[in-house]
């Protein structure tokens, strides 16, 4: 099996802004060792994720994504912690930039 370690997330991308106070975001569960994780079980290898899963909605949302991928979350450390999050946009030459909003995937501890 291989044990990918890291972060699992929500990348929130800035899909249009309807004026000073509204903005659209589309919402993609993600990370990169998240998605790492779910490449290998795409290609047929035993994968799981250690990486703090939150109780939260979000969290709920990731550990389903990665149960209907054939991941295994025996090693993801249950918090109560927030979901991390992605706020992503693109600058002027379309190059994205990203604020990261941590909580639940930082938050595992040696012990």
């Amino acid at each position: 099996m291989f044990l990918v370690c890291g972060d699992a997330l929500f990348d929130m991308f800035l899909e249009r802004e309807d004026g000073p106070g509204a903005a659209t975001y589309a919402a993609r569960a993600g990370g990169s060792p998240f998605n790492v994780a779910i490449g290998l079980a795409r290609l047929g290898q035993a994968s799981g994720l250690l990486t703090g899963l939150s109780s939260d909605l979000l969290g709920q949302r990731l550990a389903q994504v990665l149960a209907d991928e054939g991941v295994s979350t025996a090693y993801a450390i249950a918090t109560d912690r927030p979901t991390t999050l992605s706020l992503v946009g693109l600058d002027t030459h379309g190059v994205p930039a990203y604020q990261f909003y941590d909580s639940s995937d930082t938050g595992v501890r040696p012990e």
